[in-house]
């Protein structure tokens, strides 16, 4: 069995660990583009999304566009 020298590990899991981080952060961000287009759906104004979600407007018209 071949084990890893510790500086190759100790480098895999910061890897691993930096990587699930930013998985998080991305689903985290998708799903806040989700709430703001169905609120947007529903017929709420850019102003009253980013009031009740505590975004900047500008977030909300640059979602409006794609």
């Amino acid at each position: 069995m071949d084990f890893m020298p510790a500086w190759k590990r100790w480098g895999y899991e910061e890897g691993m660990e930096e990587g699930l981080e930013k998985g998080i952060e991305k689903g985290i961000e998708k799903g806040k583009e989700e709430v703001i287009r169905k609120f947007l759906q529903k017929g709420f104004s850019p102003e009253k999304v980013a009031e009740t979600i505590e975004v900047p407007v500008a977030e909300i018209r640059k979602l409006m566009k794609q």
